[in-house]
């Protein structure tokens, strides 16, 4: 009988100890990280740089606004790789206040 398991496409990270080897050459070059200030994007700033990454732009939104075309070139220009976590939110304050709604009408 054949199996119904499903396997995932992304099998998450190798065990410990069984890394890519690949892994540092990868981080070599430019990379930037878009909302790189931001929660998340702070951590994976980190976490590159623990790595070996030495290369890491995070723009900043003062200076750069990723929803005009213009400057989203601008960001990318020269990049080896371009990691997207910018996002625009309102933060804890906003979502405390403002409730979830719901599509239903019940």
């Amino acid at each position: 009988m054949a199996s119904t398991e499903r396997k995932s496409p992304h099998p998450g990270p190798p065990p410990k100890g069984e890394g890519n080897s690949n892994e540092k050459r990868n981080l070599k070059g430019r990379l930037v990280v878009t909302g790189g200030g931001g929660f998340l994007g702070s951590r994976v700033v980190n976490w590159l740089r623990q790595r070996g990454a030495s290369d890491i732009f995070a723009p900043r939104s003062e200076r750069f606004n990723l929803v005009e075309r213009d400057s989203c070139r601008e960001v990318v220009q020269g990049a080896d790789t371009v990691i997207h976590l910018a996002a625009r939110v309102g933060g804890i304050g906003f979502n405390r206040e403002t409730r979830a709604r719901s599509s239903s009408t019940t």
